[in-house]
């Protein structure tokens, strides 16, 4: 598991365009390379989320259908990210503006505000998924694998409770109401929490979609499909996000 404290959103983008746009909207960008990825730039978003953008990164070959060589949890892909601000609209605004995604799905609270909401931009279920919170902002939830089939994120339950590590499987397995996906929710050592993912929906006719709303009477099926209760810990606690410029945390 990953366990860099460091938590940073990457997004591919076009070659030379993304500075471009970026000064253009009087956003501060840090050019960087880090393992892979040559040439890169930093920004944050207005609650203080820091974004990498890079256009291409080091080949290190398809595995996807090597089944023989896949260990574990068996993960195919990066499926979204869950992170946690103070102004939802704010940062959803920014998003949508700057980098085109829209929202397929959104959570009412008891006073009828939005308090989550669901973006894509490839036309999935989600890539990214912001909630609002009072306390301890800006935050990072989760980070979330695709994984082939309901059948390996049992494997994942198996597999913890092989090595005795039952306390390690925080939620599920289950499905959500929302984004309609099997999951199970796993912390590490370093209480990072990971999600593994299958099965969620695919948006292909985008112009046409009308976001999902869940009302706050719905929260319980909304985000366990069958009703299960959801433990306490996924819903008050979270990691910090450190500031890439002093290497403090922020706002906690």
């Amino acid at each position: 598991f990953n366990t860099n404290p460091e938590k940073r959103v990457a997004i591919i983008t076009g070659e030379g365009k993304a500075k471009e746009m970026l000064k253009s909207k009087g956003i501060d960008i840090y050019n960087i390379k880090e393992r892979g990825v040559d040439d890169a730039v930093l920004l944050e978003t207005p609650n203080g989320i820091p974004f990498i953008l890079y256009y291409d990164m080091e080949y290190v070959d398809d595995v996807r259908m090597k089944f023989y060589m896949h260990r574990g949890a068996r993960p195919v892909r990066l499926a979204h990210v869950n992170y946690m601000v103070k102004d939802l609209i704010e940062e959803y605004e920014f998003l949508n503006e700057v980098f085109g995604f829209y929202e397929t799905e959104e959570f009412r609270d008891e006073r009828g505000e939005r308090s989550v909401i669901w973006l894509t931009k490839s036309g999935t279920s989600h890539e990214i998924a912001i909630a609002r919170s009072e306390r301890n902002v800006p935050g990072f939830h989760h980070e979330t694998y695709y994984v082939h089939d309901v059948v390996d994120i049992i494997r994942v339950a198996d597999i913890l409770a092989s090595a005795g590590l039952w306390d390690n499987i925080e939620r599920g397995p289950g499905r959500h109401g929302a984004t309609e996906g099997y999951y199970i929710y796993v912390r590490d050592f370093d209480k990072n929490r990971i999600e593994f993912f299958s099965q969620d929906y695919v948006i292909l006719d985008p112009d046409k979609w009308k976001p999902v709303v869940w009302s706050y009477e719905q929260m319980r099926y909304r985000s366990d499909f069958w009703g299960r209760p959801i433990p306490e810990s996924w819903l008050r606690e979270w990691q910090p996000v450190e500031d890439h410029k002093t290497g403090k945390i922020k706002g906690w």
